[in-house]
């Protein structure tokens, strides 16, 4: 089994004037209206996606408080796991974060942004804890804005042999 590494955040420059591509998609119907959002609002803000193949699925965590995983393969197939339980008990704000969370991992190069304003409002949906809904809800656009167009990207994952294949980020429950 794979090893859950749940903090890893590289930084490097956005590329610029690239065309956004629109990775393919193996997705369950219940996640499929996320992953439209997602690619409509990456497209409204200009963002360019790193890979060219999405694979959604469901599973259960060795650690209970891990709801999200993306598996990052470099630009060829990518992977992200939910929760089967939270996403089963998960509202469709929480699922919107969610899935926007592992898809920023996957698909924009995010890393974790783990700071918080002066009044302790979480500054990036790429936060390592799902937050308050109420406060996503009520900032949502700047959310999203902050998404799609921050200018840091993770570096590729590679070992001497070419082979990329890195646990890059996960999304856990609020403390």
């Amino acid at each position: 089994m794979r090893v859950i590494l749940l903090f890893i955040a590289l930084l490097c420059s956005q590329a610029h004037g690239m065309a956004p591509r629109r990775p393919n998609l193996s997705v369950d119907q219940e996640v499929a209206p996320y992953y439209q959002s997602f690619q409509d609002l990456a497209q409204t803000y200009g963002a360019s996606f790193i890979a060219d193949r999405i694979i959604f699925s469901f599973t259960n965590f060795w650690f209970s408080s891990v709801v999200g995983m993306c598996t990052y393969r470099g630009g060829s197939t990518n992977y992200v796991d939910f929760s089967s339980s939270a996403w089963g008990r998960g509202s469709g704000t929480f699922k919107e974060m969610l899935v926007f969370h592992e898809l920023g991992h996957c698909l924009l190069g995010r890393g974790h942004t783990n700071t918080s304003y002066s009044d302790g409002r979480k500054e990036s949906v790429m936060n390592s804890y799902i937050f308050s809904q109420s406060t996503y809800l009520a900032y949502r656009d700047e959310y999203l804005k902050e998404l799609f167009t921050a200018n840091v990207r993770y570096t590729a994952y590679s070992d001497p042999n070419g082979e990329v294949d890195r646990d890059v980020g996960g999304c856990t429950f609020g403390r």
